[in-house]
């Protein structure tokens, strides 16, 4: 299983043509796509983007992956692998 995460303004819609539409977030699905590339032996990857690991604070535990360039946007996405959620409770 692969999920892409990004935080932000979005733009959503119906993409396509009549009799093939697919609904999409862009820079979410690029980041869904490119966990296949980066963790195609794994059973899940979780792909975030560095917007969304800085509105997640330090409960997220990230590997950086490089970054994505991204149509209709002027600087690439960068990219990271979640790897866990920080524990909250230090005593667990």
């Amino acid at each position: 299983m692969r999920i892409g995460i990004h935080s932000g303004q979005a733009t959503v819609s119906n993409i396509g043509s009549p009799t093939r539409l697919n609904y999409t977030v862009n820079v979410a699905q690029r980041l869904e796509q490119l966990g296949r590339e980066i963790a195609p032996l794994t059973e899940v990857a979780i792909s975030i983007s560095a917007e969304t690991a800085r509105d997640a604070g330090s409960d997220v535990v990230a590997t950086p992956a490089g970054t994505i360039p991204v149509k209709g946007r002027a600087a690439p996405v960068e990219v990271l692998m979640l790897e866990d959620w920080a524990d909250e409770d230090p005593s667990s």
